[in-house]
Order: structure tokens, then C-alpha cells, then sequence
């Protein structure tokens, strides 16, 4: 009786505390109407206050490194430190960072390298999951994310694997499960940069002996598909991989 009598006192905790932020969000929009926003909204500023003080506060040896921390949930809630205002289109559910994460939940994943909007120059994105702890078929409760610089993403490759140290013996690199390239060693040499940017670089261009190697050992499979718009077709990469 004393555990269920527990159970119910911190469910009655959490819908007090859920209560009071919708009435925050409520008060910063001018209204007193506590419907505001919609009920789903009141379930992801739950989750968000849940995780944020481990996620966007918490603290470790490469904070000083990250740009941006941030939390998107399904139905439009988003949350990013440092404050920073959004432009009224954006949609974090459209975004790359997002839509990766989805499509491999439970799973640490990286985006392909993509231009900060406010300045901090090329950034890589760091995402994973939230979901309602489901031992099948678990719910995304929110996608969790950190950005950071192509050069310091760089130095923790070459921390973890001392080999890609410009020695000339190893030549190393990090793509995505379609082969586009998360970090590359002329993305941040600056004698060697490319000029085109970094963005949509693919393995087969860059590194295209390392991507015949690969689909003769079957680990990248190109696809094809046919355009209609443009009445053309149009080839796709994807990378097996063990595990």
C-alpha cells in the first residue's frame, strides 16, 4: 500500500510540476488561458524538464567545445542553450540532425557537416533518442543534440585513434550510412582545404579508391532511382556495415 500510495503522490508531483510550466509558457505569451497550448505540448515540456538539467547544463571535459545544445520533440517543441532566436519557418523535425536520429533510435548519430546560422563556422551534430523506456516498440519522446567544431571533432578522432596523426601510414575519415562524409582531414588542414566547402562531400569523390574497395567488398551498395520532375536518374550510396 505504502509503495502505490507513493506512486500516486509523485504522479500527482509531476502533473503539478507540468502544470506550472505550461502556466510559465502561458504567462510569456501574454494570456492567462492555461490551454495555451496544446496537451501533447504539456507531455514534451515534461520530458524536457526531465532531461535538460543533465543535457543542456551538464558538464564535461569538452564542454568548453560545444556550440549549441538542444532538445526537439515531435509535435514542436524545441529547446536550445545558449538562447537563441529562430527564424518563424524552422522546423527541427525536417532537419538532418532530427530525421537520423529517428531513423536509427537508440543509437548515437552523426550529421554530415553543415553551416552554423550564427557564425561558429562548419559544425558536426551529435544526436540520440529519448523515448519512454519501452522495452518494445519504445516511443521518441524527444531527440537530443549537440553541435560541434569541425576542428575539435577532428582532435578527438586523432585522441582516440593516435594512427591518424598525419604520419602518411593512415589516412582516416568518418562517414555516414549513405557514404557522405562526417569529418575529413582537408576539412580542417588549412593548406589542403577544399574551396567548395565541406558540405555533401561523398566518399566516392573524395576518396574514391577507398569507395571502389568498398562496393567490391559489398560494403557500399549504390542504388538508383528515377527523378520525374526532371526526367532523370539519379544514384544513391548506402553503406553495409557489421552490426
Amino acid at each position: 500500500m505504502n509503495s502505490v500510495c507513493h506512486s500516486c503522490c509523485c504522479c500527482e508531483m509531476l502533473l503539478l510540476i507540468t502544470d506550472w510550466l505550461v502556466s510559465q509558457y502561458c504567462y510569456q505569451f501574454n494570456t492567462v488561458d492555461f490551454d495555451c497550448v496544446q496537451p501533447s505540448i504539456r507531455t514534451s515540456l515534461l520530458v524536457i524538464s526531465r532531461i535538460e538539467d543533465d543535457w543542456l547544463r551538464g558538464g564535461s571535459d569538452f564542454t568548453p567545445y560545444i556550440v549549441w545544445r538542444y532538445i526537439g520533440t515531435p509535435d514542436g517543441v524545441f529547446v536550445i542553450l545558449p538562447g537563441a532566436q529562430q527564424v518563424k519557418e524552422y522546423d527541427h523535425t525536417k532537419r538532418q540532425w532530427y530525421q537520423r536520429a529517428i531513423a536509427f533510435p537508440g543509437q548515437s548519430t552523426l550529421s554530415a557537416p553543415t553551416l552554423d546560422s550564427y557564425g561558429a563556422g562548419y559544425v558536426v551534430t551529435l544526436s540520440h533518442t529519448v523515448t519512454d523506456g519501452s522495452a518494445t516498440n519504445p516511443e521518441v519522446l524527444a531527440v537530443a543534440s549537440m553541435d560541434f567544431t569541425l576542428p575539435y571533432f577532428w582532435t578527438m578522432l586523432t585522441d582516440q585513434y593516435s594512427d591518424c596523426r598525419s604520419n602518411g601510414d593512415y589516412h582516416c575519415f568518418v562517414i555516414d550510412s549513405a557514404g557522405y562524409l562526417i569529418i575529413h582531414e582537408s576539412f580542417v588542414d588549412p593548406e589542403t582545404s577544399i574551396r567548395d566547402g565541406v558540405e555533401g562531400r561523398h566518399v566516392a569523390e573524395m576518396e574514391p579508391g577507398v569507395a571502389r574497395l568498398m562496393i567490391a567488398n559489398n560494403l557500399l551498395e549504390r542504388g538508383q532511382c528515377n527523378n520525374y520532375q526532371d526526367e532523370r536518374v539519379q544514384y544513391f550510396y548506402t553503406v553495409r556495415c557489421c552490426g
